[in-house]
């Protein structure tokens, strides 16, 4: 993927990577242990509010929505930790790359089960406060 954007094709030294994260694992709530830098940024998808975390799920064909977070340079051995935290084996999330709005290619974790009926959104950002819904 090629990368372009206000970071001019900022690459991750070797053994670190790029993780977009828009939930607990922000800045200021359960960041990676090994986080070197947070840049605010955006990636294409749909987010929703479950109760105790929230959910990422493909944007809809033809849908320009996004959801807000940090994208995070990390050691990318923590990556295997992460995974567990986010439930990946059990199918809970999954870990796929995508191309931020800063043209950075990193790795997000999205949502890989149904949404329950009681999901709020699709938001903005999480976790949702005033006006962070989006218009539909």
């Amino acid at each position: 993927m090629g990368s372009s954007g206000r970071t001019g094709g900022l690459q991750p030294r070797e053994g670190y990577c790029w993780l977009f994260v828009y939930g607990l694992l922000k800045p200021g709530l359960q960041p990676p242990h090994t986080l070197q830098l947070a840049l605010p940024d955006a990636v294409p998808g749909e987010l929703y509010d479950l109760g105790p975390y929230p959910a990422l799920k493909p944007a809809p064909a033809g849908s320009n929505a996004t959801a807000r977070g940090f994208t995070l340079l990390l050691n990318s051995a923590e990556l295997e930790r992460l995974d567990e935290f986010e439930g990946v084996a059990e199918g809970l999330y999954r870990r796929r790359r995508v191309v931020t709005s800063l043209g950075l290619e990193a790795w997000v974790y999205e949502y890989a089960r149904p949404l329950p009926a009681d999901a709020r959104g699709p938001l903005i950002s999480w976790p949702p406060e005033e006006g962070t819904w989006l218009l539909c």
